[in-house]
């Protein structure tokens, strides 16, 4: 399926938004707290639970992705 560039758009800002609300959700709290790659590279379980709800979100809008 061929999406344009208005539809991809589209999906990027509700995508941004969504997150942007999810984040405000998590600030301030304490939450799990991660290495990733080395001790200087942290990932949050915010982190973690945001990522997933929009890969989420991205593919229910572009299943072909």
């Amino acid at each position: 399926m061929r999406y344009t560039a208005n539809d991809l758009r589209e999906v990027l800002v509700d995508a941004t938004l969504k997150g942007g609300e999810m984040l405000r959700h998590y600030f301030g709290s304490t939450s799990r707290l991660r290495a990733k790659s080395s001790h200087y590279d942290l990932v949050t379980e915010a982190d973690e639970k945001i990522e997933k709800e929009l890969i989420e979100y991205i593919r229910r809008n572009f299943p072909d992705h």
